[in-house]
């Protein structure tokens, strides 16, 4: 995920549109984050905005203003959209203490880990 990933960050969801376009374009959703804790391809404090294929909204993708996640994003494409690296799994959900919720894993429920240690930890494997 590390190396497919063109920008590596946490941040929050500030806006969420979703662009009317021409009659022979794509429909795009475009979503614009405040970058709390930059990893690769940004910067600390950074307003970024990505676009997506509007057809990732249908698939349950969606995003909501104040939402806090930790992003692994593809660079952009050709036409200039984006999405996370592997689907769901290049979205981490976190809560309002910087807390990145972990998916639970075989007989174990959802875990947590400090927004701190796994950006510390995700420099380490990106060096490796």
């Amino acid at each position: 995920m590390i190396r497919d990933s063109g920008k590596i960050f946490a941040g929050t969801v500030i806006k969420v549109e979703r662009t009317d376009p021409a009659p022979t374009s794509t429909i795009v959703t475009q979503i614009t984050f405040r970058v709390e804790e930059a990893i690769r391809g940004v910067r600390r404090g950074q307003i970024v905005r990505i676009r997506e294929w509007a057809g990732l909204w249908q698939a349950g993708e969606q995003y909501r203003v104040g939402e806090h996640v930790l992003l692994f994003l593809y660079p952009p494409s050709k036409l200039g959209l984006t999405s996370p690296v592997g689907g769901p799994t290049g979205r981490l959900q976190m809560d309002d203490a910087h807390q990145i919720r972990l998916k639970p894993v075989a007989n174990r429920g959802a875990q947590t880990i400090r927004l701190k240690d796994f950006a510390a930890a995700l420099r380490r494997a990106a060096k490796e």
